[in-house]
């Protein structure tokens, strides 16, 4: 029996760039609560969207210039926005003369209680998108579909965004593996594992910078868990033979790999001083692309990811198990700075009294014994009542392969942290207010 054969999508999209940096925000919702997505979406994208009035002349308040804050991707967590919101939301946004990449995990709008997506349902999402957006984006997509048994049903994610020429621009792509709560005696509840690989580029107008080649996967995408097809995770795929399902050639490498993710977060230390850190299998995939091997295309790869800070736990009575930590991880030393307090970092590296690896406890900065080879930068886990979603916003201030060698002290980093804090008004609308410390 030969395997389900394997399709590849690659994008390539124009876009406005002025600098090296890369503009990130992930979006941390409070709970996981669908009933609360629409307006968190909403809320976190116009706030970046909305101009902020700034004073032309510093001795005359009475002529203001209003300035958007430019952002190079948004990535919202998993099995977050109904797929009717999105085509709502696309269809606002499709105005706009210029738009970062936003990265969203989709729920089913035929089915409010799943996030899985039925082929018939799918195959209207893309026919609705074709009307707004440029249709070429989901050619790949339509083709793969027509050849997926009826009775499937996907996990999806969208990444857009609207060009230099002000088109909108769409990936659509499956989740290809499967997590532990998607698997169910239940046809209806159990995920189907896509098939189809997804990369895009963007392309600066100015040839003096470098293309930025992102992969869109969804939480356990990034992960090295059983499949049906052994080996058929998004990362292994692009590094393998199964890289040959693209019939354009590929990028020498993925700089960036988003991620929305809706995953439990693992508890440490002791009674008194408990800390959540990142989950062992997440760290394992950080640690494969930092230490090199078979993912040759990722060796230099940065991950944003996006999670809910409390998952529900459906076998519990309790409210939800911990989950946050929205951030990203890059391969390279952390240094000596302190992260502002609503940010923590965990280090992959060695103190020098030990011989061996590991990653350190989440605190605000290393400790000088403490020697880095990557870290990973994300929100401190704290519940706050009146606040519905965090927003951190953190600049990549070059990727990696885009650094000097020689040079003392790498110059790509994870920096400019900065946090936005999402509350109701009276309205019901969820609005973000910029938290200065």
């Amino acid at each position: 029996m030969t395997s389900t054969p394997l399709s590849g999508q690659i994008l390539r999209w124009p876009v406005d760039k002025d600098s090296r940096s890369f503009h990130v925000f992930v979006v941390e919702p409070s709970r996981f609560d669908p009933t609360k997505h629409r307006a968190i979406f909403y809320g976190a994208v116009t706030t970046l969207l909305r101009p902020e009035v700034k004073s032309q002349d510093i001795f005359r308040t009475d002529e203001t210039l209003p300035q958007i804050e430019r952002f190079d991707l948004i990535t919202f967590p998993e099995a977050f926005l109904p797929a009717d919101d999105l085509v709502e939301a696309l269809t606002r946004i499709s105005s706009y003369d210029r738009l970062g990449c936003i990265h969203v995990g989709l729920r089913s709008s035929f089915d409010a209680t799943s996030h899985l997506i039925g082929v018939e349902e799918f195959r209207c999402i893309i026919a609705r998108l074709s009307e707004i957006a440029d249709s070429t984006d989901l050619q790949p997509i339509t083709g793969w579909l027509d050849n997926q048994v009826a009775s499937a049903r996907f996990n999806v994610g969208c990444l857009f965004s609207i060009d230099v020429q002000g088109k909108l621009r769409v990936c659509l792509h499956p989740k290809m593996v499967r997590s532990q709560f998607e698997v169910s005696v239940v046809s209806d509840n159990n995920m189907t594992e896509g098939t189809l690989l997804s990369l895009v580029t963007l392309l600066p107008g100015s040839k003096k910078y470098l293309s930025v080649t992102l992969q869109p996967i969804i939480c356990s995408d990034a992960l090295l868990l059983d499949v049906d097809h052994i080996g058929r995770t998004p990362l292994n795929c692009i590094n393998s033979d199964d890289a040959n399902s693209f019939t354009e050639p590929l990028p020498d490498h993925v700089d960036l790999v988003s991620v929305p993710a809706c995953t439990p977060q693992q508890v440490g230390g002791v009674t008194v001083e408990r800390f959540r850190k990142w989950h062992e299998e997440f760290c394992a995939t950080f640690e494969r692309v930092g230490k090199g091997g078979a993912w040759h295309r990722h060796f230099h790869a940065t991950f944003v990811i996006a999670n809910f800070l409390a998952i529900p736990d459906t076998t519990a009575s309790e409210p939800g198990v911990p989950g946050g930590l929205s951030g990203g991880f890059i391969p390279t030393p952390f240094g000596n700075d302190e992260l502002p307090p609503f940010a923590q970092l965990s280090a992959f590296g060695k103190d020098q009294d030990d011989p061996n690896n590991r990653w350190s406890d989440p605190a605000s900065k290393l400790q000088a014994t403490f020697s880095s080879r990557g870290y990973i930068a994300h929100l401190t886990p704290e519940v706050t009542d009146d606040i519905v979603a965090k927003m951190l916003g953190f600049r990549i201030t070059a990727f990696p392969r885009d650094t000097p060698q020689w040079r003392k002290g790498n110059p790509s980093t994870l920096a400019q942290f900065d946090l936005r804090t999402g509350r109701y008004d009276a309205s019901g609308s969820v609005y973000f207010t910029r938290r200065e410390k």
